[in-house]
């Protein structure tokens, strides 16, 4: 071993220890110790995880023989000695001890650390060997792994049977969307837990494919655990539970769960694409599971089938403050305070310019129904006769909006007209205003009929000088020889223009604020994940 891979089975063997995991931590610290006799820390460690008093002293007088002045080491093999059944063996005349024996005859001498291996397997932690490339295989969990994947070839091993199998290949350039790696510890619902596996699914339906990762997290007690995280729904620890009532994850609408009535809310296929570690069940790049989600209040629920079994999970939603917090990841912390709070700020300013938009839509309404009415007067205007006139017309507030309103009684079917609208006061000076177009007209379409007509035109206006107008009307081009017209005047009329405008705003700076928070939420997953 060169001085890489003894760090690196050293930080394996610590890990281990510190998560309870006696036996795989002896094995790496054997690893250690052989090839590099002079390492107190593994000898350190060694004297924590040894299978009884007599292989605790030794790793103890080992460590004082490298380092005299190591006071933890002394008070340990102090307290072991003045044990009455502690009977460590004596250190020979070259000054050495022989090296501890393998993890596996240590658990075999105390029989208490050793977990039971799988009915029918002959594997042993030490002497796994990938099959395809002869690469040590280092499972971490306990007895019921049942997958492996070898980190130097990719190689999927099912360990269920006499021998690791070659089962499959792993994409081993495929990395998790949030920096969590194998070997890693949090401490969740106040244990601490290792990360052994992780593998990654592709779902799909009728409209759409989307993916998600998911951990493994083993506890010192045999517990296990599995974090979830897809860029829409975040983080999630499931803990898989007991159905409380029998049903069918193909039908089923809604299951009975500790906490009341879960209600379905999604069911789809997914498949496995990656995988990495160790994994509690005979898993394969390719293969193929049902599920769907549920949620009974604020609780979410999962159900993951296949034609041999089912597997209800509860669920916990986590931010990612609690689960970097969980890993001690401090710097990872602070970035997701920092991106919550962005988050807040935007949603805050997205929800005011949401506010924004629906009074925007009230002033539309509204402005739609003020003005106050000056007159109404109804004429039959007829093509190619004199101008009909309307009023006059008393306008007393010059600079508040007027709005004419023309209204066609009513035109034969295919028939159009327009009509010429012009003010003008009492020196005849005119002031065009604008063209009322009327028409009604309909036709055949793939149900066989439509009908379609315009008979309403309006405009609005401000006169610079108060004084009495008239209205000039003219029907200019038509197909039709006459046509009943009412004409109104409102003054006082609210401008819906503005409204628009602040509803075009509302929009735009919503969508905005709402997507720049989302870039920043990926933006800082993609940075974290570096």
């Amino acid at each position: 071993m060169d001085a890489q891979q003894i760090n690196e089975a050293l930080q394996k063997g610590i890990r281990a220890a510190r998560s309870g995991r006696a036996e795989p931590a002896r094995h790496f610290l054997t690893q250690v110790i052989q090839a590099d006799p002079g390492n107190e820390e593994a000898w350190l460690w060694l004297a924590r995880v040894a299978g009884n008093p007599g292989q605790q002293a030794e790793c103890l007088q080992k460590v004082l023989q490298i380092n005299p002045n190591n006071r933890w080491a002394a008070e340990q093999l102090a307290r072991l000695q003045a044990a009455p059944s502690t009977a460590p063996p004596p250190i020979s005349a070259a000054g050495t001890t022989p090296p501890p024996p393998p993890a596996e005859a240590v658990a075999r001498e105390s029989g208490k650390d050793k977990p039971p291996q799988p009915k029918g397997s002959e594997l042993k932690l030490e002497a796994l060997k990938c099959p395809q490339c002869g690469g040590s295989v280092d499972i971490q969990g306990r007895a019921d792994v049942r997958t492996v994947v070898c980190r130097y070839c990719g190689s999927i091993l099912n360990l269920t049977e006499q021998q690791a199998a070659v089962i499959g290949q792993a994409n081993q350039r495929i990395r998790p969307l949030m920096p969590i790696e194998l070997g890693m510890e949090a401490k969740f619902n106040n244990e601490t837990h290792q990360v052994i596996g992780w593998l990654r699914y592709e779902g799909w339906d009728d409209e759409d494919r989307w993916r998600w990762d998911e951990w493994l997290l083993a506890s010192a007690s045999g517990k296990y655990l599995w974090l979830s995280y897809d860029r829409e729904e975040g983080f999630i620890l499931n803990k898989k539970i007991k159905p409380l009532v029998p049903f069918s994850p193909q039908t089923a609408t809604s299951i009975q769960v500790p906490g009341g009535t879960a209600h379905v809310t999604e069911r789809a296929s997914a498949k496995v694409i990656a995988l990495k570690g160790e994994l509690t069940w005979q898993a394969n790049i390719g293969e193929r599971v049902g599920y769907f989600d549920a949620k009974a209040g604020s609780t979410p629920y999962s159900v993951e089938y296949t034609k041999d079994e089912i597997e209800l999970y509860e669920g916990q939603p986590l931010s990612d403050v609690e689960v970097w917090t969980a890993f001690g990841q401090e710097d990872r912390v602070k970035k997701a305070t920092e991106t919550a709070q962005w988050n807040t700020a935007y949603k805050v300013i997205a929800l005011f310019c949401v506010i924004l938009t629906f009074f925007s839509c009230i002033g539309i309404v509204f402005a739609g129904l003020t003005g106050e009415e000056l007159f109404e007067e109804q004429i039959q205007m007829s093509q190619g006769t004199a101008v009909q006139t309307v009023g006059p017309i008393n306008i007393t507030e010059p600079g508040r909006v007027h709005r004419i309103n023309l209204n066609a009684g009513g035109l034969p079917v295919n028939t159009w007209a327009v009509v010429d609208v012009t003010a003008r006061d009492t020196s005849d000076n005119e002031y065009f205003l604008f063209s009322g177009e009327f028409w009604d007209e309909e036709g055949t379409d793939s149900d066989g009929h439509w009908h379609e007509n315009d008979l309403n035109a309006s405009y609005l206006f401000k006169l610079e000088d108060p004084g009495e107008y008239y209205l000039d009307l003219t029907m200019e081009e038509a197909t039709v020889s006459s046509v009943p017209v009412t004409v109104t005047l409102e003054r006082g009329v609210w401008l819906s223009r503005y409204f628009i405008i602040f509803l075009i705003i509302g929009v735009v700076l919503a969508f905005v604020f709402f997507s720049m928070g989302q870039r920043r939420l990926m933006g800082s997953s993609l940075i974290t994940s570096k």
